[in-house]
């Protein structure tokens, strides 16, 4: 029955053209079942066009790396004190990376700055009380101490002169203790944005379009070593992250005890000509000029106070120019007010700034 059964199939599939592969199909449905006891016969690989049958492990390097790189990931929670509920109530959240096994952390300098307590969440869930130890708002770097009793995992920061333009770089954030936030992108841009050395274009460029949760967080090469702190975007062209040399800097000074405590609640850049005509096309008046501390965003006291604002440029401090970041940087460090001249538009604005100094 089923002889005739196929005959007639497979006069009808070579009648519509459906070719030989459909009837050889159609037989290895009808053929009779292999014995269950029998053994299958080894293929050689010759036999299959040199193809070699892989597990996929060798496809998993990312998923191997990140392995190894997140449990130095944490998530930071950042509280402020509220008058009126007589409580700490959460002011945001943001990602760090573990840099030393006793606990020392990396993140952002801009948002830490204003938090009345910080507590730092690992992968496992455990939490713990941070405090603020070191801030370099030039950089907009912060270094968390937090106490943990036991030695901690923790990431080793790369030598920037290994990175190349076109090198494949990650970007990782903990949104939840539990939950990653994993973007990956290239390196790019021409030779002197990666001359970073001797550039006040602090940052590194990717094309990696950041997520909030990135934020703070570690961009790793695929060695898993951290290249820079994920910034996010500062201008419309700039995805980015600050380089590694300067976190190395603020490890260097924390240790030496030249870290700088004071702060004056901004998120700011140095201005650089290349950065000036980019910025000119996308702000509304922007003042004429090409080197200065760019104001990225006012986030507290006591900037906010003093009144400048968000897109000022601060072009003196104390009566001496400002090239750079850098250059108000070494004024806060070194004096207790700051009477700076900021351009806003086409204006000249006298501002008097009082920097707050955090207890380490």
């Amino acid at each position: 029955m089923k002889l005739l059964l196929l005959y007639t199939l497979l006069r009808y599939l070579f009648a519509f053209g459906s070719g030989v592969g459909s009837g050889i199909g159609l037989w290895s449905w009808l053929r009779p079942k292999t014995c269950p006891n029998s053994k299958p016969v080894p293929v050689p690989v010759t036999d299959v066009g040199n193809f070699v049958v892989s597990d996929g492990s060798k496809y998993h390097f990312l998923n191997d790396m990140l392995e190894k790189v997140t449990p130095a990931v944490v998530h930071i929670k950042l509280y402020h004190n509220s008058t009126r509920l007589g409580r700490n109530v959460t002011m945001t959240t943001l990602s760090g990376f573990i840099v030393s096994e006793d606990g020392f952390i990396v993140t952002e300098a801009h948002t830490v700055v204003n938090a009345d307590q910080i507590k730092v969440e690992l992968k496992s869930g455990a939490l713990f009380d941070g405090n603020v130890k070191f801030v370099d708002e030039a950089s907009d770097i912060s270094l968390i101490k937090m106490d943990a009793a036991t030695k901690l995992p923790f990431l080793l920061l790369d030598h920037l002169t290994d990175l190349r333009v076109g090198e494949f770089v990650v970007a990782i954030g903990r949104k939840l203790p539990h939950q990653l936030d994993v973007i990956s992108g290239l390196v790019k841009g021409g030779a002197r944005e990666m001359d970073l050395q001797n550039s006040d274009m602090f940052y590194i460029k990717t094309g990696i379009v950041m997520d909030s949760a990135n934020f703070g967080g570690p961009l790793v090469n695929m060695e898993g070593k951290v290249v820079g702190m994920n910034a996010g975007r500062v201008v419309s062209s700039l995805d980015g992250a600050i380089p590694s040399f300067k976190i190395s800097e603020l490890l260097t000074k924390s240790k030496e005890g030249k870290g700088n405590r004071k702060y004056i609640g901004v998120k700011m850049m140095s201005l650089t000509p290349a950065l000036a005509v980019e910025l000119k096309d996308i702000v509304d008046d922007f003042p004429d000029v090409t080197s200065g501390a760019y104001i990225i965003s006012v986030l507290g006291t006591p900037a906010e106070v003093a009144g400048l604002q968000r897109q000022d440029v601060i072009v003196a401090v104390d009566g001496e120019p400002v090239m750079s970041t850098g250059d108000l940087d070494a004024a806060m460090k070194r004096d207790d007010t700051l009477r700076v001249v900021v351009k806003r538009g086409k204006e000249d604005v006298n501002v008097s700034i009082v920097p707050k100094e955090f207890d380490p």
